[in-house]
């Protein structure tokens, strides 16, 4: 029934598209479609001759038991005409079995010109490059842009995740993984498909991106490498695939987690990571007594990443750590926290703390200038003073945390200090 069903979506589409190849009209589709709204021509204005089909491929992808996308890449050649650029017009038609009938939810047709000569080397080559990328990793998954369907094997997936996976679009896979399978400390990794920051990869020429992040699998989390590899269209403007191909790095994972400076650093800024930096803090408090404890974040950080993009966040925490490690001693603590959070401890008493940290947050106000775009950049932080060695990490992260949140009400580029922890021992 599945085999019958499948080729009866297939059929169908071949009559649709070659009725539309002849005609140029898309009311050859309404018959079957819901809503004529969502039949989509996107660059249109290159078909305008008369031609004649010279290859065509379906692939249909099931995504449940009566619903199946299917795809079609059909070469025409303009009749009577003796140049070798053809065009190739690619259809994405997501169908439904209702009712013993076939029904359209959507029609994209896209259009680009091709030469014939290449066609099926192309072809070829992509198939060969394909299981290449299977032989080398557990799951290879598939992103056509133009079509905007996501293409994996479903069993293939089942086998390493250990759980059902029915997606059809990108979208939906990279948020459900993201909500319900990636480990919190983990999700900031994967914030890289804003429309600007591939755009700026694309601009860049960086078209590979990898990361290592816990997924869950079974009751238990298993460290996994992430590659996503974005393919840019001729042009170099935009993505017309993106590739996602993961493999099973517990093992590895594991090994690299011996070396006891891996496990310390935080990957992005290079400083110590939150568990180190409150290791470090809490003995620097058991051995000296007096200090300064310190948070601070950047303002506006979150709309930051939203008008200009997640790699230039990730260049501003660069810059910003870059200036606080020049600016302490190697008594003093530093590390970031998560995100756009840092925490500081300096050795010392307490009017010399106050001083050298006022300087740390004059640095720490300057512009960044990107496509001749100015961002001024300013950070806001909550201070709590150290005295004895009674205090905690965690006490005096409250305390500090709670006089971040009143810098933030006064405004950018404030600081404020817990009034609790300015309280001499003495006197309690």
């Amino acid at each position: 029934m599945r085999e019958d069903l499948y080729q009866l979506f297939i059929d169908t589409v071949k009559n649709a598209c070659e009725k539309y190849i002849a005609t140029k009209d898309t009311s050859v589709f309404f018959d079957k479609i819901t809503d004529p709204s969502k039949v989509f021509e996107i660059n249109k204005t290159i078909f305008t001759k008369t031609y004649d089909i010279d290859s065509a491929n379906y692939q249909g992808y099931l995504t449940n038991d009566i619903k199946c996308n299917v795809i079609a890449q059909i070469l025409v050649t303009e009749q009577e005409s003796k140049s070798s650029d053809n065009i190739m017009i690619d259809f994405s038609i997501l169908c439904s079995y209702v009712d013993e009938k076939v029904i359209y939810e959507s029609v994209r047709i896209s259009f680009s010109k091709k030469i014939n000569a290449l066609v099926i080397d192309e072809t070829m080559n992509y198939s060969v490059y394909k299981k290449a990328l299977k032989y080398m990793n557990d799951v290879v998954m598939e992103f056509d842009v133009t079509h905007n369907v996501l293409i994996y094997d479903k069993q293939e997936y089942f086998d390493f995740f250990h759980h059902e996976a029915d997606y059809s679009i990108m979208d939906e896979w990279f948020w459900n993984l993201c909500t319900n399978y990636l480990h919190k400390d983990d999700v900031e990794k994967l914030d890289m498909f804003r429309e600007i920051d591939i755009l700026k990869r694309i601009k860049n020429h960086d078209y590979v991106f990898m990361t290592h992040v816990r997924v869950k699998r079974d009751n238990d989390y298993i460290w996994t490498k992430i590659i996503f590899v974005f393919i840019p269209t001729d042009d170099k403007k935009y993505v017309e695939r993106v590739f996602i191909l993961i493999q099973d790095y517990s093992s590895a994972m594991a090994e690299r987690m011996t070396n006891l400076m891996y496990a310390r650093i935080d990957s992005l800024t290079q400083t110590w990571n939150r568990r180190y930096s409150e290791e470090l803090i809490a003995n620097r408090i058991k051995n000296n007594g007096n200090g300064l404890f310190c948070i601070f974040d950047v303002d506006d950080f979150r709309n930051i990443n939203e008008t200009f993009g997640h790699i230039t966040g990730d260049q501003l925490l660069k810059q910003i750590s870059y200036i606080v490690c020049e600016s302490i001693t190697e008594d003093d603590v530093f590390g970031r926290l998560g995100s756009d959070e840092f925490v500081l401890y300096l050795k010392g008493e307490y009017n010399e703390c106050i001083n050298r940290f006022n300087s740390i947050m004059l640095k720490l106000k300057f512009n960044y200038y990107e496509n001749e775009q100015k961002i001024k950049i300013e950070c806001s932080a909550g201070l709590a003073k150290i005295q004895g060695r009674r205090s905690s990490f965690n006490e005096l992260y409250e305390s500090a945390d709670a006089a971040l949140h009143e810098a933030k009400r006064l405004g950018k580029g404030n600081y404020k200090i817990s009034l609790a922890s300015l309280i001499d021992e003495d006197d309690e």
